[in-house]
């Protein structure tokens, strides 16, 4: 089995795919029958989305084709398309989203839940073992004529019961939206002789997780989260490691000799500028010695007034 890269089956000159909320399907474990003429792949499905039916002739040819698709095992759609050589319909796209339940009304196509139950004449049903398969027919035709008629009317069930051990694994199965007003409907039929065996196209859908569970899609790529480290989460910091002692004497060593040879350099070239320095200093207290005045301070005897003594503050 293998995934395909283009998006659809292909198969005896006609493109089918799926497309499930607007979006084309991705396929997986694609596998082709040629004995059986047939095509087939698996899709995943979720619950109430709707879906629709895709497909293309690649190449334009002087015959049409007939079309039938089939959910879970009902018929739902039949299309003649007549395409003549040189008909740009020859290579158009038809999409089919609907099926019509009466003359007026039509339903869109769904992904529903299955209704489990113990109910034992369900077992009896054979339409039971199609669910969960979508399935195209393709019929190369020669048109002969027309014929006047009425749209074809489609019977679906109104609901999906299935015996709990009818059919392991299984979840989901085809609904059908509400009744809207259908478009306008054929009102002819055309004629045709079958000109080859049908060709078959096989959508096997299941939810994404059940594929993934059995390896029919690839696992989902877990994404790294952003480490966001607090103070008491961060690694405490690595001390540094004791240095052996005939690593550190190697070390010291190798060192020692260009130590030697500089440190008396040092000495002298210190001791130089400490000499130099204390000289400076010398010339400056000198200096400020001879400049500076001496004062001398004049003192005087101290005199004491004597009773009766006379003072002229004139």
């Amino acid at each position: 089995m293998e995934d395909s890269a283009q998006g659809y089956l292909s198969h005896s000159g006609f493109d089918v795919w799926i497309v499930v909320d607007g979006v084309r399907a991705p396929m997986y474990g694609m596998e082709h029958n040629e004995a059986g003429n047939q095509t087939s792949c698996w899709i995943a499905s979720t619950t109430d989305k709707e879906f629709s039916v895709s497909l293309r002739r690649k190449e334009m040819e002087n015959n049409g084709y007939r079309v039938q698709i089939f959910l879970d095992g009902h018929l739902v759609a039949t299309k003649i398309n007549v395409a003549l050589k040189d008909d740009p319909r020859g290579v158009a796209t038809y999409t089919i989203s609907t099926t019509r339940t009466s003359a007026t009304e039509e339903r869109k196509f769904m992904f529903g839940t299955l209704e489990l139950s113990d109910d034992d004449v369900l077992l009896e049903d054979p339409l039971t073992q199609n669910i969960g398969e979508i399935k195209v027919t393709i019929q190369r035709v020669e048109i002969v004529g027309t014929v006047p008629s009425k749209s074809n009317i489609y019977a679906v069930p109104s609901s999906h019961k299935v015996h709990e051990r009818s059919k392991k694994g299984l979840e989901h199965g085809v609904k059908y939206g509400p009744a809207q007003a259908a478009t306008q409907g054929s009102t002819s039929t055309s004629l045709y002789h079958p000109l080859n065996e049908r060709i078959t196209f096989v959508f096997r859908y299941r939810p994404l997780d059940m594929l993934r569970a059995n390896n029919v899609a690839p696992p989902l790529r877990s994404v790294p989260e952003e480490r966001h480290e607090t103070p008491r989460s961060r690694p405490p910091t690595a001390r540094p490691k004791k240095r052996d002692i005939s690593t550190v004497k190697a070390e010291s060593d190798e060192i020692g000799e260009f130590e030697e040879e500089n440190i008396e350099d040092k000495a002298a070239k210190e001791h130089e500028s400490l000499a130099e320095l204390e000289r400076v200093r010398d010339k400056q207290r000198s200096m400020t010695e001879r400049g500076r005045p001496t004062k001398k301070i004049k003192t005087e005897r101290k005199r004491y007034f004597t009773p009766g003594e006379v003072i002229d503050l004139t």
